[in-house]
């Protein structure tokens, strides 16, 4: 991985572990027993976030495997996401929308690290 990209993740993932924080906190206080579902969509988040970057890395950037493996990628990616949404459901309904939140979350996270970086460009 070129170092633009391991800044990039280093980066985001400390956004990811304010957000994540700030929300788990949050939750925790109004509704204790959704916290742990919150930070665990975060961490589905994060976890497909990485996927996804080191596979177009090794495909786009250093030419290992072909397009192929970043349609697969993607798929498995988005079957673990409708299985872990399908289990949650299945426990509680109300989980389901706990976890989409923390999935969500990371866009925050992302925007962050977006804000962060034009703030970067300006100095």
């Amino acid at each position: 991985m070129n170092v633009d990209v391991k800044k990039m993740l280093k980066a985001v993932t400390v956004c990811d572990l304010i957000v994540a924080a700030l929300i788990f906190f949050v939750a925790l206080i109004i509704k204790p027993e959704y916290s742990l579902i919150l930070l665990f969509g975060i961490i589905t988040a994060v976890f497909n976030f990485y996927v996804s970057t080191i596979t177009a890395n090794l495909v786009l950037v250093k030419g290992i495997g072909t397009k192929l493996l970043i349609v697969f990628s993607s798929v498995f990616r988005v079957i673990l996401v409708c299985i872990i949404s399908i289990l949650l459901y299945k426990i509680k309904q109300y989980y389901l929308i706990a976890y989409i939140a923390g999935y969500s979350a990371h866009f925050i996270a992302l925007i962050f690290y977006g804000l962060l970086l034009k703030n970067n460009e300006r100095k």
